[in-house]
């Protein structure tokens, strides 16, 4: 009895200090104790009833029940005292269980928020995945297009330096020929220098020579045959031109625009025709030229060097041109090079 005294008393007194595993221990304790007094009580009853059933005739051991009423008094004070324990023990544990609660909705609410957050989180996180793996694709894209520019960049920058190239070759080339032209100009000038400059001219249009020869230093009024000092004009042209073999030449015939209205010739056209191919002849049968390099061309009155109709105008357009220009055979396979 003592024993179970001391260690309710003991129970009662950690009961205040108690942790939940404590207070678990302390509990299965008074589970036992609980079911050691219910023992008790069961051995009281039994005691009571045998008390009441002996003292008809066993007065003798009214002794023995009164210590066993005293006992039984002590054991219900035990019982009390454990009653007590039990129902500050029940409070504590029904304190500690609202606590517990409380504490569990309020960690509940803080799970539900970093759930709802680690949510949202693995949903930008998803979000930016995707957005990373378009961005990768994107930007291999993006590469194969700058690897292809940079091929096509390469590749034209080949072409503008071949381009370039054939630029500066054929720069070299007009450069040549703007030379070779200059020279040819002098050359004829310089052998022409004995004939006034009203009746022939040599200038440079367009990168050819024009020799400009007027009608009458080469030919009487309608006439399309050559005058000596005409002639001999030609001849000299002739020698001049004979040993430049990369030289073409066109002879053009010109009138002016008074109407022919003659048997043999019976316009300008014909006129401007006749005087050429007159002076062709004279180039190519006097002046040595290989008649493959001539052209005789007529142009009638149709390509007028001075406007009007005057007697000064009609002078000037009734002349024969000779246009001499460099061969460019290199030249154009230069140009049409791709």
């Amino acid at each position: 009895m003592k024993k179970l005294l001391i260690a309710v008393l003991a129970c009662s007194f950690l009961a205040s200090c108690v942790n939940p595993r404590k207070f678990e221990d302390l509990n299965t304790s008074y589970t036992k104790n609980k079911g050691y007094l219910r023992d008790c009580r069961d051995s009281t009853l039994f005691l009571v009833d045998e008390n009441t059933t002996l003292k008809v005739g066993y007065e003798s051991k009214e002794k023995r029940i009164l210590r066993l009423m005293s006992d039984s008094t002590e054991m219900n004070l035990v019982y009390n005292k454990q009653k007590k324990l039990y129902d500050d023990l029940n409070s504590l544990y029904e304190q500690l269980l609202k606590r517990t609660e409380n504490e569990n909705q309020k960690n509940l609410g803080s799970l539900k928020e970093m759930e709802a957050s680690l949510m949202e989180r693995e949903r930008k996180l998803h979000a930016q995945e995707e957005a990373m793996v378009k961005k990768d694709i994107a930007n291999k894209a993006l590469q194969a297009d700058l690897e292809n520019k940079q091929k096509e960049l390469e590749a034209n920058e080949l072409e503008l330096a071949e381009k370039v190239s054939r630029v500066k070759e054929l720069e070299a080339r007009i450069a040549t020929k703007d030379s070779i032209t200059n020279a040819l100009k002098k050359s004829i000038s310089d052998a022409l220098t004995g004939f006034n400059d009203n009746d022939l001219t040599v200038t440079i249009r367009d990168g050819k020579v024009y020799v400009s020869l007027s009608e009458q230093l080469l030919f009487a009024s309608g006439s399309t045959v050559v005058d000596k000092k005409g002639k001999d004009a030609l001849v000299q042209l002739g020698k001049v031109l004979q040993s430049k073999s990369d030289i073409n030449i066109l002879v053009e015939g010109h009138t002016d625009d008074v109407p022919m209205n003659g048997a043999v010739i019976k316009d300008n056209w014909d006129l401007s025709v006749l005087r050429a191919t007159s002076i062709t002849k004279i180039l190519v049968n006097d002046g040595g030229i290989d008649p493959i390099r001539v052209i005789a061309s007529g142009r009638s009155q149709y390509f007028p060097v001075a406007q009007g109709k005057t007697v000064e105008a009609r002078k000037k357009n009734r002349r024969t041109e000779i246009v001499l220009s460099p061969k460019l055979d290199e030249l154009y396979k230069l140009l049409n090079q791709k």
